[in-house]
């Protein structure tokens, strides 16, 4: 009985590791090079500039199953339509780099400079750390300051590392003051959580429009390019919880980073 139970402990434990949340919108395995949406393949799949990637070994040795971007541009469409596009976001990836130096290097980006300014969110390198910044366009008319989480850690030790960026929408409360609505940005890096920023928002509820940013999502740019290695992007119309943040770090066999 007691060998019995401990078997249904341990297949119970790997299940709970298992459970990947699977309402992204859009997903990239990188599975032999491969370039497709897997969410939705077909459709806002990989668009390449240039022909300078690799297919390389993902964090448990499997070859050809992420990828080297070299000097590559991507481009990978849009989240999806109408509202969609003015709340919640979060963003999972695997990165692999040996990069440390005072240059800024951009790996995602959906930025617009649009008529009431620039607005949108990046996840940029520098000084061998992870940092997201954030614009957004509040109720269509408002363009609120930038904000900026960046690890305390550094990710530049040629070893395979987990980063979660989240975008939510959290109530503001100022003492004498009606509560307001507004963004709030978390980094994670292999399952910890490196830094939260917020600012005030706009509007009486929770409805408020929060535009993250309606363009394509851009992976690495042709100024200040991503060189190494991703891999497992994902993409959530959502913010993501700290146990579904458990189980994307929990995707591989691993307990921590491999070199």
């Amino acid at each position: 009985m007691k060998t019995f139970l401990l078997f249904l402990t341990i297949l119970s434990g790997n299940y709970g590791l298992a459970q990947i949340p699977t309402d992204d919108a859009l997903r990239y395995l990188f599975t032999n090079g491969s370039l497709q949406n897997n969410v939705l393949p077909g459709t806002n799949d990989l668009s390449p500039t240039g022909s300078s990637r690799n297919a390389t070994s993902d964090a448990n040795g499997m070859v050809d199953n992420a990828i080297d971007i070299n000097t590559d541009v991507f481009n990978a469409g849009m989240r999806g339509a109408g509202n969609i596009n003015r709340s919640k976001m979060s963003l999972s990836f695997w990165m692999k780099t040996n990069a440390n130096t005072s240059s800024l290097s951009t790996i995602f980006s959906q930025y617009e400079a649009a008529g009431f300014g620039p607005y949108g969110w990046k996840v940029n390198l520098q000084n061998g750390k992870i940092a997201l910044t954030d614009i957004v366009l509040l109720d269509g008319s408002v363009i609120k300051p930038q904000i900026q989480a960046q690890s305390a850690v550094t990710v530049s030790d040629n070893s395979w590392h987990h980063i979660v960026c989240v975008i939510d929408i959290v109530p503001f409360t100022n003492p004498g003051y009606a509560t307001t609505y507004g963004p709030q940005i978390s980094l994670y890096v292999d399952n910890i959580l490196q830094a939260t920023q917020r600012t005030s928002g706009i509007g009486a509820t929770s409805a408020a429009l929060v535009y993250t940013n309606p363009n394509n999502t851009t992976i690495s740019m042709s100024a200040g390019t991503y060189n190494d290695s991703l891999d497992n992007i994902r993409i959530y119309n959502k913010a993501l919880s700290v146990s579904e943040i458990n189980s994307l770090y929990n995707e591989f066999s691993i307990t921590q980073p491999t070199k």
